[in-house]
């Protein structure tokens, strides 16, 4: 699916309208919006209104879903108007739209996220794709950003197999794949995820003729469960794009894990860089101490604070002929957000 971006959206409407255009621009559709053409195409898995979708209020929320650019992801997100200037934000690894379940919680279920204004019109921004949505606000002067999806460039191999079969928990479970990926190897880690449970395991044995390994179950697994050698679906708070996020699982099996954002200290040098005075951007990458890297989030750089002449929503074009945005996300945080 095409990146896609909705750029300086006023809202008159205050908390209702960005609440009702994040929902129809993210999974592209004519609902109280028409984004039918323009917008990223995430799935509206489920909601709930008081009243209905054009006449929303405080309480509402609504579930999107997306299987990522590969098609093979599971990412899951709750959007609920919270409080009168709150959008809440929060992840799972699965949602059961029957029940109103949300399995493996992740990310505050109360913090704001997604700042608002339910007194003043506010512009909203977002960007994204299948993998990553970014969402911006202005509200009395100050830019909020938030971002929540998959990252990207993991450390281990990110190709996911699927096995048809539903698994019982105990020792040397028999598993069959549809494909073993090249960097599977006994001894090594994979992640094993349904719609209740994610584990790692352990390969025990590994026959590539047959598709099949051994590992220890912890728990039950249904079919169509799939294996992956890493993960890391992500949701950051309004104010912390650049610092912080909380995650569903990290290297140490530890779940709603708290992933810091490190940027190299070469961006602050870059203030900006004395070659010939050029602004530089650095990837957003995260990770824990002692834990370990979860890749890098999509489509956004983390750039120097207070560079002479650089303002929120200048469009800046790098050597590739690709337009970014800048903003001061919050206090001293600023940000290049990738333009379509």
């Amino acid at each position: 699916m095409a990146y896609a971006n909705l750029v300086d959206q006023n809202c008159a409407g205050f908390t209702e309208e960005a609440f009702q255009r994040i929902r129809d621009f993210i999974c592209k559709r004519n609902g109280t919006y028409d984004y039918s053409t323009t917008g990223i195409g995430w799935t509206l898995h489920d909601s709930h209104y008081a009243t209905d979708e054009d006449n929303c209020a405080i309480g509402d929320w609504f579930v999107v879903k997306s299987v990522g650019e590969s098609g093979d992801e599971d990412l899951y997100y709750k959007i609920t108007w919270y409080a009168a200037d709150n959008i809440n934000i929060h992840g799972m690894l699965y949602w059961d739209a029957a029940t109103d379940t949300a399995y493996k919680t992740y990310g505050s279920t109360t913090a704001q996220i997604v700042v608002a204004d339910d007194d003043l019109a506010f512009p909203i921004w977002i960007y994204g794709d299948l993998d990553q949505v970014i969402i911006g606000s202005l509200v009395s002067s100050v830019y909020y950003f938030c971002s929540f999806g998959r990252t990207v460039d993991l450390p281990y191999d990110d190709t996911v197999a699927t096995c048809s079969n539903g698994l019982t928990a105990g020792n040397d479970v028999s598993i069959t794949v549809d494909a073993i990926p090249s960097e599977w190897a006994v001894d090594r880690y994979l992640f094993i995820r349904d719609n209740a449970e994610i584990d790692k395991i352990k390969i025990k044995t590994l026959d590539a003729g047959t598709k099949t390994i051994t590992a220890d179950l912890a728990h039950d697994f249904s079919a169509g469960n799939k294996l992956c050698a890493d993960l890391y679906y992500q949701c950051s708070y309004s104010n912390q794009i650049a610092a912080q996020s909380e995650g569903l699982i990290n290297h140490n099996e530890a779940e709603s894990t708290l992933c810091y954002k490190q940027y190299s200290d070469i961006v602050g040098y870059c203030n900006p860089d004395d070659m010939n005075a050029e602004l530089i951007g650095g990837e957003i990458l995260l990770g824990v101490s002692n834990v370990g890297f979860f890749g890098k989030l999509k489509n956004i750089y983390k750039i120097a604070d207070g560079v002479a002449g650089v303002n929120s929503e200048d469009v800046y074009t790098d050597f590739n002929s690709v337009d970014w945005r800048v903003f001061n996300a919050y206090n001293t945080e600023w940000i290049a957000i990738k333009e379509v």
